[in-house]
C-alpha cells in the first residue's frame, strides 16, 4: 500500500541520512552499475528475441514521423508543442542536462582536469538518453505491448519483458524500477546536502536532512500526476537561473578552459 511504502522509504532514507555523504556514495556506487548493466542486457534480450519485428518497427517509426497526421500536427503547431514539452520534461529527468545539479557530483570526483570531467558529463547525457531511452523504445515497439493503451510507464516495460522473456522478467523490471527510484532519491539527497553546506553552513544541514526525509512521506502517497507536476515545476525553477549563469560564464569558459587546452586537444585529443 502507499502508506506502507512511504514508511519503508522514510526509514531507508533516514538510514542513509544518518550515514552522511560516505554512506550515500557507497550505496549509489553499488546500485547504479548493477542496475544499468542488468537493464541494458534485459532490453537487448527483448530486442533480439523480437528481432523479426524490427523491420516493421523501423518502418512504423518513419510512418508515424512522416505521415499525414504528423504533417497536420506540425503545421498546426499543437502536436509539435506537446512533443517539445514532454520531451523537455522527461529529457531533464533522464540526464539532468541544463539543471546544474549533476555538477555537484562532478565536482566531487578525483579527476583534476575540468575539461575531462566536462567530457564525461557530455557522455552521460549521450548514454542515458540516446542509448538507454532508445533501447527502451525498441524493446517496447518490437514486443508489441505499445498497443496496450491501458498501461503506461514502467508497467509497460515490465509487460514487454514478461511477454518476451517470461513472468520473472517482469518482476525483475519492477525491482530495477524500485532501485532506480531509490538511487535517484539518494542522489538528490546528496545534491541538497552540498547546496545546504553552501547556503546554511554545516551547522544547520540537519534542517535540510529532516525536511528531505519528511518529504518522502507525502511523495510516496500523492497521485502520480501531482508528483510529476510538482517535479516539473521545481525543475523549471532550478533550470532558469542555472542556464542564465551558464550563458553569462560561457565566455570565461572559452578563455580559461578551451584556450588553455587548445594545443592538447588539437594534437593528441582531450582523452590523452
Amino acid at each position: 500500500t502507499p502508506d506502507l511504502t512511504a514508511i519503508i522509504l522514510f526509514i531507508f532514507i533516514g538510514f542513509v541520512v544518518l550515514g552522511g555523504n560516505r554512506r550515500i556514495c557507497k550505496i549509489t556506487e553499488k546500485l547504479v552499475p548493477f542496475m544499468a548493466v542488468i537493464y541494458i542486457f534485459g532490453t537487448l534480450a527483448v530486442i533480439l528475441l523480437n528481432f523479426g519485428n524490427m523491420g516493421e518497427v523501423i518502418s512504423g517509426i518513419f510512418r508515424s514521423a512522416l505521415g499525414i497526421n504528423s504533417a497536420i500536427g506540425g503545421v498546426s503547431g499543437y502536436s509539435m508543442k506537446k512533443a517539445f514539452e514532454m520531451g523537455l520534461r522527461r529529457g531533464v529527468f533522464s540526464n539532468e542536462a541544463g539543471l546544474g545539479s549533476s555538477v555537484l557530483v562532478g565536482a566531487c570526483t578525483e579527476i583534476e582536469e575540468p575539461a575531462i570531467q566536462g567530457m564525461w558529463g557530455i557522455f552521460t547525457v549521450f548514454f542515458f538518453t540516446l542509448i538507454g531511452c532508445s533501447l527502451t523504445a525498441f524493446a517496447l515497439l518490437s514486443s508489441g505491448v505499445i498497443e496496450n493503451t491501458e498501461i503506461t510507464g514502467a508497467a509497460l516495460v515490465s509487460l514487454a519483458f514478461e511477454k518476451t522473456i517470461g513472468e520473472g522478467a517482469g518482476d525483475m523490471v519492477s525491482l530495477l524500477t524500485l532501485l532506480f527510484a531509490l538511487s535517484t532519491v539518494i542522489g538528490w539527497l546528496f545534491y541538497g546536502i552540498k547546496a545546504a553546506e553552501y547556503l546554511l553552513t554545516e551547522k544547520y544541514i540537519w534542517i535540510y536532512k529532516l525536511f528531505f526525509a519528511m518529504a518522502v512521506l507525502p511523495g510516496a502517497t500523492l497521485e502520480l500526476g501531482t508528483v510529476w507536476l510538482i517535479a516539473d515545476i521545481f525543475n523549471g525553477l532550478m533550470a532558469v537561473p542555472n542556464l542564465i549563469g551558464v550563458l553569462a560564464l560561457s565566455n570565461e569558459v572559452k578563455i580559461k578552459v578551451i584556450g588553455k587546452h587548445r594545443d592538447t586537444v588539437g594534437k593528441t585529443g582531450i582523452f590523452r
